[in-house]
C-alpha cells in the first residue's frame, strides 16, 4: 500500500487540483471523497478565513496591493516568476 510520502511534491497547485480523503470529520464514518483547492477556498471563506487577497503579477505588486508577507494571492497573466494565471502563491518579499 502506498503512502503520501511515496509521492513527489507537486511543483505547482492550481484551483482545479484535486485532493482525496477518506474521512470528513472525526464523527463521520470512513468513505472516499474528493475535493479541489477551489472547494477548500470556498469552505474557508465561509469560516471567514481569507486565502487570496487579489490577483497580482509579482510579490512586489501584491505588497503594493496590501498583501502581507507570508499570506497568499492569485497569480495573474505575465507573473514575473513565470507562473501561469490562477496559481495561489505565497508572498515571500
Amino acid at each position: 500500500m502506498s503512502k503520501p510520502t511515496d509521492y513527489p511534491i507537486a511543483p505547482n497547485l492550481f484551483l482545479e487540483t484535486q485532493l482525496y480523503t477518506q474521512r470528513l470529520s472525526d464523527a463521520a464514518g470512513n468513505d472516499n471523497f474528493r475535493f479541489s483547492l477551489s472547494d477548500i477556498i470556498a469552505f474557508l471563506a465561509t469560516q471567514n478565513i481569507v486565502i487570496s487577497q487579489g490577483i497580482y503579477s509579482s510579490d512586489e505588486a501584491a505588497g503594493l496591493g496590501g498583501v502581507a508577507i507570508g499570506t497568499y494571492y492569485e497569480t495573474g497573466v505575465g507573473h514575473v516568476d513565470g507562473l501561469p494565471p490562477g496559481v495561489i502563491k505565497k508572498r515571500l518579499i
